[in-house]
């Protein structure tokens, strides 16, 4: 089944960047000594970070994050909207008498050969039987690259060209060529088979 619009939800913030300041002061070419901007562009990282997450289905910074769903699908697998994900964290749902349970770990697999990464059934295993109403079914897992090194560079220049474009058109004017660059490489690297 897939899932369709849902969205999963970051928990908490991450722990960090895949841009420091200095390479953002450095792709504008600011001194390194010039503080006059750091504010703003530290919101402007978080803010490109967040649209190449957006526009490519990628996490970036590793962290936590929950998916729900109304029921367990019919078919055998699961389809999760990010990659890369690293592990499953629990599976909860609402039974039908409005209490919860968590299934066992042995029950399902993580996917990472597909084109998405997916839940599984194990061999023999069946889909629990929920409440089969709004957000009766959350999944948490682990998603995101541990560390900079570990982002693929794409991603990275993708950030600092959409950086570059806030930071010179503050008031969100720019015509629709300036941010072709930008619009090039999310086609690029939307596609599910990039790392």
């Amino acid at each position: 089944m897939a899932t369709g619009e849902r969205k999963a939800i970051r928990v908490g913030a991450p722990a960090f960047e895949p841009i420091t300041l200095a390479e953002a002061k450095k792709h504008i070419e600011l001194a390194d000594d010039d503080n006059s901007h750091d504010a703003h562009l530290l919101r402007l990282i978080t803010a490109a970070r967040e649209q190449v997450e957006h526009d490519c289905s990628v996490v970036l910074a590793t962290g936590s994050f929950t998916l729900t769903l109304d029921d367990f699908p019919g078919e055998t697998e699961i389809y999760l909207p990010v990659r890369p994900v690293t592990s499953i964290t629990s599976i909860v749902y609402t039974l039908e008498n409005g209490s919860t349970a968590t299934m066992s770990a042995s029950e399902y697999l993580l996917d990472n050969n597909e084109p998405e990464p997916e839940i599984t059934l194990a061999y023999l295993a069946d889909w629990p039987t929920a409440r089969g109403e709004p957000n009766s079914v959350t999944i948490t897992f682990v998603a995101g690259y541990a560390t900079q090194a570990a982002i693929p560079q794409a991603y990275k220049q993708m950030m600092l060209v959409d950086i570059a474009r806030r930071f010179q058109d503050r008031e969100g004017l720019e015509k629709i060529d300036e941010s072709m660059a930008y619009e090039r490489m999310v086609r690029r690297y939307q596609r599910v088979s990039y790392p």
